[in-house]
């Protein structure tokens, strides 16, 4: 799987592979790093950021672990046979891969939008019922220009929180950066909407997404830590995503834990 950043108004298009190993950053690029320009260096640095997604969080490990049994299971393959046929497609016919596979299609949310999008509309309902059914929250849109209410404009979920996140850091850098709204700006379009306090705090924004990405559906989780954060607006980004990793707890190998705990063990792993 590979995560692109697309910049419209720059027509450029780079992306970071899962395998860990190759990141592909579109236009020329100046070595050392430290002598890019702007555009080079937010463009290399949201790549980066997706590399730590991976490496740093509940989910991104869980990301990991699933495409290197994915490797492992081409390469045995590849190995002990002498005709390959093409498309291999061997995870069809791994029950944990297909499995895992289907559980993030289904919280992995949109990675675009065709409509415009003036305002949209969350339901208390369809948070409860992607926490229910295991995904991604639809957000209804209203396209006022050509006079649209769609009910289903998009789906809340990992693709939006990580392209958010990345987007939003990657802002620090070039300022002068366009994104399409869904991914990259849909965690903007939904603190606007049910958290404006926060809507113009980019760090509390990015702490809710990396936040987000320690739960099995970042999506749903990202309506749950809004909440958290509002009960708690003394905490900055930071001390909200220790508080997280301190009070919130998962099962690993039938024992309950930390979620600071369990990150280690996961890497361990």
């Amino acid at each position: 799987m590979a995560l692109f950043d697309i910049d419209i108004l720059e027509s450029r298009v780079s992306k970071y592979e899962t395998n860990h190993i190759h990141m592909v950053v579109d236009g020329d690029i100046t070595y050392p790093i430290t002598n890019m320009d702007n555009q080079q260096y937010g463009t290399f640095f949201h790549e980066y950021i997706h590399y730590m997604q991976h490496m740093t969080t509940l989910f991104g490990v869980k990301i990991c672990a699933m495409y290197n049994k994915m490797f492992i299971l081409y390469r045995d393959y590849i190995i002990n046979n002498e005709t390959i046929k093409l498309p291999l497609e061997l995870w069809k016919k791994h029950e944990g891969l297909m499995k895992f596979i289907d559980f993030f299609n289904g919280v992995k949310g949109s990675r675009a939008c065709n409509y415009n999008i003036d305002a949209i509309e969350i339901s208390d309902k369809e948070i409860s019922d992607a926490k229910k059914d295991k995904k991604a929250v639809k957000i209804g849109i209203y396209d006022f220009e050509n006079g649209l209410a769609i009910e289903n404009g998009f789906y809340f979920g990992y693709m939006c929180i990580i392209e958010s996140m990345a987007h939003l850091i990657q802002s620090f850098i070039n300022d002068k950066l366009y994104h399409a709204t869904i991914p990259y700006c849909s965690v903007e379009l939904i603190c606007k909407s049910i958290y404006s306090e926060i809507s113009n705090d980019k760090k509390m924004m990015i702490s809710l997404c990396f936040c987000s990405l320690m739960f099995d559906n970042p999506g749903v989780a990202f309506f749950d830590l809004v909440e958290l954060s509002k009960k708690n607006q003394s905490l900055n980004g930071y001390e909200l995503y220790k508080k997280i990793l301190k009070d919130k707890s998962v099962t690993h190998m039938g024992k309950e834990m930390p979620m600071y705990r369990a990150l280690c063990l996961f890497l361990d792993d």
